[in-house]
């Protein structure tokens, strides 16, 4: 359902739970135009090392509580956090 819409929208969906170890977040992160963690979906401990990564990298990112398509799709169109 989120990738669907997303890709409706011309964006790529990439999706990770928090279970890979860190380089493999670090390197999905590095591919990401932009950044949504869905703190309904990651692990808590991860989710403060996408946020981590995100500014390592200068990716901006949206942090979203909410399991709504629209909350995710407004996380992605505008980014609360800008590199």
């Amino acid at each position: 359902m989120f990738k669907e819409q997303l890709e409706a929208r011309g964006g790529a969906f990439l999706f990770t739970d928090g279970t890979e170890r860190k380089d493999r977040l670090a390197a999905l992160i590095q591919k990401s135009d932009v950044v949504v963690i869905l703190t309904s979906f990651i692990r808590h401990l991860a989710s403060y090392n996408a946020i981590d990564l995100c500014k390592e990298h200068k990716k901006p990112f949206s942090v979203v509580s909410e399991l709504g398509i629209k909350s995710l799709v407004q996380g992605a169109l505008s980014p609360t956090h800008i590199k």
